[in-house]
């Protein structure tokens, strides 16, 4: 029996072993059963009862929910403790806490009876759990024996750690925190050779430096006139947002404002009670308010009405109620009606939604980890920050009277009054304490604000410095934790989350971007004369020969050359052979420029965009030397020099590996206008917002609110806002925009006394930090994802066809068919591969049989002339490259019909002009009595293949 019992251990040990290296809470519940027969082995019959009905006492809903609400109970407790708390809350908070303590103490027990020793300690979150019991035990024996000091702070941080029971009842977030453990053993290593790196800089630093009706409506609503309407109504009211005056309420352009605003009021609430008639309210699909952005369009439009009510009324409760500006900052939504009504817009917003549900889990722990840093805090600092403003006095019995400031020897000195002030970051309670925090994460002063952390010393005292430099350790340990850590894997997910939404197709994402690339091309002109005895003809042979481009390449280079040897202080005769040499150059690229214009012609010359670029930078070069040479004296035209160096940028287009920079350089900014749109409509409300509530704010040079940086303007509201998203001091204009600010006179920079009221308020807090959170860590990431999204292909196997490529098949191409008509035979086009380096051709160095069965998949009908299209060859290329829907020879016809289906859904425009027919030619085209690409070279592989074996050569299998 014993044997047995130890047979069965041994291999329960082992299943607990496999278990907990997959980590799978199922695993861990699939050996219950064993367990409690080994834990049951020691108890008598009456004890098993017990146990078995304990066991399904905790496992029931009530008891799980207990632990929860006991859970946020304690936590709520803790947060609850700041700095100037009554006497009878720090006696309710002590007992509550022996409370809680002794609760879940019983928790343990309980769990220990009824799950056993072993079945209780096998899991990773029961054994944390146990340790944060004993450790909140611990403190306190110690908080009775020793009494408040440092050790005792950090101590009462194992309080905080009861939050992380949650994760062991939530699964999702179980998950998470055990993919962000392995994710820190993994960076253990880096975090360790960091610091290593920042140990051996800290020395070599001391070492150096020592710091209409229902039916007809649709017919109204649905056209793009009605459509093009609202969008200038949207426009048009945007615009007068921004013309309002903040400070000057009674200024007559604010009048006029008003009563256009009542004009575009009347037009949305027409285009939502036609919709309401059009669509219905709500019962069927399809209806008014199943659709969030008519919801959106229906608060904003009610709100207004309703204002535009408050403002009817007489007296102190309509026309001076603070509720007409609350709801009229409501108008600031309006720009978002456009989201919907520009497809491309509303992806890139999907997107962004999208990606902020995905990092909803890793927020809840950003938010998590932020909240147990700001109770440390509170217990470690608050009430500590307090200061006054004569440094040579420490206690505040001491802050009275007045001192002198002495700012210049000069000058006499200046007497202020000393006051007992509070440093506006601090952590006197939680919500402070998680505010600074954030200031700090985001890398703004935060030296300032633990340099006061430094030189604390005790409540109610003022700052010593370096009195307790070991809470440095506080902030090293939050910047390890915040910044490098969770910020950037929250910024990871937003890119990756991104990207995949952007990449949501039907096909990969690599290649819809190659079928996109192919539906758009068009073959390159080379504009070669038509008859060819001409002298134009002549002139068009020079100007696109190989030996006229190099050419022209070592006169850009001797350009180069002569611009780099010129220097401060040379001579006048160097001066003018460098003049001389520029002069010569200048008319050398005058002539190639005449040359190009008389073989192409003037409209083809400038259809080319680098031939646009030669022509500007050629008048830009012989207007800077004219004005050299003969107006040197009278005007100065530095700027004109430029045109000079910018000869270097044609150089771009020789490079093969430069061409392909360039080109997905230029798509990355096609991608970027809407982005660029989201992120002004971004600026555009915070800009709107900003002037409403914080635009009367009296210009304070002693403040970050001045004549430079204030919200009376919408111009200098984006300023300022973009100042923030940049991070330079966000955190002093968010507290220079607090309450009780002074409000400022209109047309005048005094204050105004008149009225007896403040400025500012307290929403400047969440204003601030929203935006900052928005736009710093949320929408500027989005460059660096769209970015990325289009130089995906530096991380790819570069053997692998994309989009970036596809530029040097229609160079080619253009060599084969000089005046673009589409169209070359299909001797020439097998040429034309062979020319073309992989992944796009099939370069030199492929076997001419290889070749053949590359064609043969391609299989593009053949014209009655022996010519094949250039928009079916370049996308064969590319489905025979990438292996689009690919099948055996007996199954593509379905193969082709199904990617034709694809193709509609995808690219619907495309569909109606016929594109879909020609990239995937019909069945009929590609029958037995029509001539293919793929016939012909099936025939020539055949014969191949004969001539081998009757010559006794072995030959590959035909697949």
């Amino acid at each position: 029996m014993k044997s047995m019992c130890r047979r069965r251990r041994a291999e329960t040990k082992k299943k607990m072993k496999d278990s907990s290296k997959q980590q799978s809470t199922e695993t861990e519940e699939d050996l219950e059963e064993e367990e409690e027969e080994l834990d049951d082995e020691y108890l008598d019959e009456g004890g098993k009862k017990a146990r078995v009905q304990m066991r399904v006492i905790v496992k029931t809903q009530v008891f799980y929910w207990s632990v929860i609400t006991l859970v946020f109970l304690n936590t709520a407790c803790v947060a609850s403790e700041h700095y100037g708390q009554p006497p009878w809350l720090t006696e309710f908070l002590q007992y509550a806490e022996y409370v809680f303590l002794g609760i879940f103490i019983m928790e343990v027990l309980l769990k220990l009876f009824a799950m056993g020793s072993r079945m209780y300690f096998a899991s990773k979150f029961n054994r944390f759990d146990c340790i944060v019991i004993v450790g909140s035990a611990f403190e306190v024996i110690w908080a009775e024996a020793k009494g408040g000091s440092f050790g005792i702070s950090v101590l009462r941080a194992l309080r905080l750690l009861r939050i992380f029971k949650l994760t062991s009842y939530w699964v999702s977030l179980r998950n998470l925190v055990r993919s962000l453990m392995n994710s820190m053993r993994s960076i253990i290593s880096l975090l360790f050779l960091l610091f290593l790196f920042i140990l051996i800089f800290a020395l070599l630093g001391i070492s150096f430096f020592l710091r209409t009706t229902r039916v007809d409506l649709p017919t109204i609503v649905c056209t793009k006139y009605f459509e093009m309407m609202v969008m200038g109504v949207i426009c048009l009211s945007s615009i007068s947002l921004a013309a309002e005056d903040p400070v000057d309420e009674d200024n007559p352009r604010n009048k006029v404002l008003q009563y256009m605003d009542y004009c575009f009021t009347g037009v949305f609430a027409c285009e939502m009670l036609l919709k309401l008639i059009d669509q219905g309210i709500i019962l069927h699909p399809g209806s008014y308010c199943r659709d969030f952005w008519n919801i959106l369009d229906g608060v904003v439009v009610t709100c207004a009405l309703v204002a535009f009510g408050f403002a009817g009324t007489e007296g102190s409760a309509g026309k001076n109620l603070n509720t007409i500006k609350s709801l009229r900052v409501l108008r600031v939504l309006r720009p978002l009606k456009t989201i919907k009504r520009i497809p491309k817009l509303k992806a890139v917003f999907d997107c962004v939604v999208n990606s902020l549900k995905n990092v909803f889990n890793i927020l809840i722990v950003y938010f998590l980890f932020q909240f147990i840093f700001g109770v440390i805090a509170v217990q470690l600092f608050n009430g500590k920050f307090f200061y006054c403003t004569d440094k040579t006095k420490r206690f505040a019995y001491q802050c009275h009277g007045q001192f002198f400031i002495f700012d210049n020897q000069n000058e006499p000195p200046r007497v202020e009054q000393r006051e007992w002030r509070l440093r506006p970051f601090n952590y006197d309670n939680t919500i402070n304490a998680m505010l600074t925090l954030f200031v700090v994460t985001t890398g703004e002063g935060w030296p300032g604000i633990r340099q006061n952390s430094m030189d604390t010393t005790f409540e109610d005292q003022g700052p010593s410095p370096f009195y307790r430099v070991e809470v440095a350790l506080f902030y090293v340990m939050f910047f390890v934790v915040f910044p490098f850590f969770f910020v950037n894997i929250f910024v990871a997910l937003i890119i990756i989350t991104f990207q995949e939404q952007v990449g949501l197709c039907l096909l990969f994402l690599a290649a819809k971007q190659c079928i996109d690339f192919a539906l758009n091309a068009r073959p390159r002109s080379l504009f070669m004369p038509e008859d060819k005895n001409s002298i134009k003809y002549r002139i068009w042979r020079l100007v696109t020969s190989a030996p006229f481009e190099y050419f022209i390449m070592a006169m850009i280079c001797c350009n180069t050359i002569i611009l780099m040897m010129k220097f401060h202080g040379n001579s006048d005769f160097y001066e003018k052979v460098l003049r001389l040499f520029n002069t010569a150059l200048t008319a050398v690229f005058t002539v190639e420029s005449i040359l190009k214009i008389l073989a192409f012609g003037v409209r083809n010359y400038f259809r080319d965009g680098w031939n646009r670029f030669d022509f500007v930078t050629v008048v830009g070069s012989i207007t800077d030397a004219l004005v050299t040479e003969f107006g040197g004296h009278f005007v100065s035209l530095g700027f004109l020099r430029l045109f000079r160096a910018a000869r270097l940028i044609r150089l771009l287009q020789q490079g093969y590996t430069i061409r392909i920079l360039l080109w997905t350089f230029v798509q990355s900014f096609k991608a970027l206008p809407y982005v660029c749109l989201l992120i002004g409509m971004l600026f555009f409300i915070y800009a709107i917002v900003g002037m409403q509530v914080f635009g009367n704010i009296w210009l304070n040079a002693a403040t970050e609110i001045n004549r430079h940086n204030n919200f009376q303007s919408f111009f200098n509201s984006v300023i300022l806002l973009f100042r923030c998203a940049t991070g330079e001091g966000w955190q002093d204009i968010m507290m220079a925009c607090g309450a009780q600010k002074d409000c400022a006179r209109a047309g005048s920079d005094e204050i105004n006394y008149d009225k007896g009221q403040t400025c500012g308020s307290s929403v400047s807090y969440a204003y601030f930090t929203s935006f900052v959170f928005l736009s710093s860590f949320l929408m500027l990431n989005l460059f660096v994802a769209v970015i990325m999204d289009n130089f995906d292909y530096l991380t790819r196997d570069s053997s692998i066809l994309g989009p970036h490529h596809l530029d040097e098949f229609i160079r080619v191409w253009a060599d084969y068919d000089p005046a673009a008509t589409g169209r070359i035979h299909y001797t020439d086009m097998y040429d034309m591969l062979r020319n073309i380096t992989p992944p796009v051709g099939f370069g030199r160095k492929c076997p001419y049989r290889l070749a053949y069965k590359h064609l043969v998949r391609m299989n593009m009908p053949v014209a009655e002339d022996g010519t094949v299209h250039f928009t079916t060859t370049l996308f064969a290329l590319i489905r025979e490259s990438l292996s689009i829907k690919m099948r055996p020879v007996e199954e593509m016809d379905e193969a082709d019909e199904e990617l034709r289906q694809t193709l509609k859904k995808i690219w619907p425009l495309k569909a109606k002009k016929n594109m879909i027919d020609l990239v995937v030619p019909p069945n009929h085209e590609l029958c037995f009595q029509k001539l293919t690409v793929g016939k012909i070279y099936a025939g020539l592989l055949i014969l191949e293949n004969y001539r081998a074996k009757k010559s006794g050569t072995e030959v590959g299998t035909f697949n």
